[in-house]
């Protein structure tokens, strides 16, 4: 009888697929096969408490759990054949259970159908011109609906053209794409057609729902540009400042498509502070809930942001705004980094995000900027007076020096600048890892990455401060399950993730803080062990039964916490014949 470490483990289907599409994305590949793999034969080869099971797609017996509590999983598959395409399954698998003979889970998932969007976006007839209009009143069009997840950090899009095509006696710019039922947001970006006016781009709420009768589409969409509006009024700059080259535009707050037309700013007359918002005829834009206007300067690193809705107390389209205490000029100065040694650090990548701006109306304004530290450690950059969050990032010729978040206040009069910034060793992080049978398992991929965070709107993302900066990184075990890696100090998520194959799962570490090195040079997880999986096998197919192959299905679970980011627990391809094998761990391990 073979005992399971015997049982050499085949290259990992997933890894195969990432290989050969160029995914690499946050998954590992294997240098070399792991000692180990959790085969058996009978019941007597794995540990206390498993069982092993057959398993049909793997062709051989698989150690697994009679115990878990691992509760709710999501599943999403991706199609690498279409794009960004997501398929989010929230309800099919709920692994908080026991059996004797072992936690398998065989399911089917059943891909929705796609489903034809029809549709085109009608102007009004005063807009003319040959070739601007088709003859049915519409326009050309860029199309990218979004869809809308309820859980998960799930993005999928769908993208399409439509143009102007001989229709019957007349034309037609409609537009026609395919897309899976659910919500959405369609983004419409006319085509700008030389000669032309300008049409503002829409944003709108749609629902894809399977036709009443077959052969109908999933959604018609007949959009009339008749919700356009002016923006009009004022905006007061600040005195003998150069405004030539700023834009003022609306966007929406959750994904920041502009809907509007951009009105380039001009500088006033000598003397003079008052432009008028869009010139004489105003802004032209489509409505949106919680629409923003928003003011960059011609870098674009200095952005001011104001609730179009909190501006319009009276709903009349009319705005007044005064920014003549914006202190918007950058001022040049400097600052040195160093690590703990004293040693001046060389072409490390510098983050500035402005925390508070001076001026009462810079309660609206942020400011961001990217840079590098030169050959002799110095950053020269010109930031507007204020305080700024900091992040530097070590370069790949600095290895062991941690990334740096802190603050950098910069007064009126230039005080601040001159600053130093010191960056500390990395967070060394060490341990093993062992099977359940006491063995150890070598060779074992390993992932440390940033804790996952919730998908952030536009809104949020323009004033929001990082603060903390982990970077990847990624070892492997040695030949005694050992293993050691430095990390920048922070929150991270670890993850040994074993091919789909090796029937391992993965083990999930998440959340693990990591301190800086003054409080501690060393993490020691001690001896982690492999939890035992519970066995998810079965097949994707498409809406007409057809198997999907090399496609990713990865697996996630709620965070402990209510509200908290969703965690990776496995991840796995189909093969030619849409089937795969999903070991998921029975338990989410905490740290010693």
């Amino acid at each position: 009888m073979f005992s399971p470490n015997q049982l050499k483990l085949r290259h990992s289907p997933l890894l195969m697929v990432l290989a050969a599409l160029g995914l690499g994305g946050c998954s590992l590949q294997l240098e070399s096969d792991p000692l180990l793999d959790n085969g058996c034969l009978a019941n007597t080869d794995c540990a206390d408490g498993d069982a092993c099971v057959d398993s049909a797609v793997l062709g051989r017996g698989v150690c697994v759990a009679t115990k878990s509590e691992l509760g709710q999983v999501v599943l999403e598959v991706k199609r690498t054949d279409r794009g960004s395409a997501s398929y989010v399954f929230a309800d099919v698998i709920t692994v908080n259970e026991e059996s004797s003979t072992g936690l398998v889970k065989t399911i089917e998932l059943r891909l929705p159908k796609d489903l034809p969007v029809v549709g085109k976006l009608l102007v009004n007839d005063d807009i003319g011109g040959e070739g601007c209009v088709a003859s049915d009143g519409s326009v050309p069009v860029e199309v990218t609906l979004h869809r809308r997840f309820e859980t998960g950090p799930f993005r999928s899009e769908v993208t399409g053209l439509s143009s102007i095509v001989q229709d019957g006696d007349g034309s037609s710019a409609a537009f026609s794409l395919l897309a899976p039922a659910g919500n959405y947001d369609a983004y419409l970006v006319p085509s700008e057609i030389e000669g032309c006016p300008f049409i503002p781009p829409q944003l709108v709420s749609v629902v894809v729902s399977e036709p009443d009768k077959a052969g109908d589409p999933g959604l018609v969409l007949e959009l009339a540009d008749e919700s356009s509006s002016l923006l009009q009024g004022t905006l007061t700059v600040p005195v003998d400042v150069a405004v030539e080259g700023w834009t003022l535009e609306l966007v929406d707050p959750t994904y920041g498509h502009v809907i509007s037309e951009s009105f380039g700013l001009v500088t006033p007359p000598a003397g003079e502070s008052t432009l008028k918002i869009g010139g004489d005829k105003g802004i032209a834009y489509n409505h949106v809930d919680g629409a923003i206007l928003r003011l960059r300067d011609a870098s674009g690193g200095l952005s001011v942001h104001w609730s179009v809705e909190a501006l319009d107390l009276n709903s009349d389209r009319v705005v007044d705004i005064d920014i003549r205490d914006l202190v918007a000029v950058p001022e040049p100065v400097e600052a040195t980094v160093i690590d703990s040694s004293g040693a001046l650090v060389a072409n490390a990548q510098v983050t500035l995000q402005s925390v508070s701006l001076t001026g009462t109306a810079n309660q609206n304004a942020s400011f961001r900027v990217s840079t590098q530290s030169d050959q002799d450690g110095i950053v020269r950059v010109a930031l507007v007076p204020g305080t700024y969050s900091v992040s530097i990032v070590p370069n790949e010729s600095a290895p062991g020096v941690a990334a740096f978040i802190g603050e950098w206040t910069i007064a009126q009069n230039l005080g601040g600048s001159g600053k130093g910034f010191e960056l500390t060793s990395k967070t060394t992080v060490a341990g093993t890892i062992q099977n359940r049978l006491g063995e150890d398992l070598g060779a074992a991929p390993m992932l440390f990455g940033p804790r996952q965070t919730l998908v952030a709107n536009y809104f949020s993302q323009a004033f929001q401060v990082d603060g903390q900066v982990t970077r990847f990184a990624t070892t492997t075990t040695g030949l005694l399950g050992d293993f050691e890696a430095t990390l920048d100090p922070g929150t991270v998520d670890v993850a040994v993730q074993m091919p789909a194959n090796s029937g391992f799962p993965w083990l999930v570490l998440p959340s693990l803080v990591i301190p800086p090195v003054a409080q501690s040079a060393t993490v020691d997880l001690k001896d982690l062990e492999m939890p035992s999986p519970v066995l998810v096998q079965g097949v994707v197919r498409d809406a007409d039964g057809n198997p999907v192959s090399l496609s990713l299905v990865e697996a996630y679970v709620p965070g402990a916490e209510l509200g908290s980011p969703l965690i990776q627990v496995g991840s796995s391809a189909t093969d030619g014949s849409g089937a795969f094998i999903l070991p998921l761990p029975s338990r989410i391990t905490v740290a010693p």
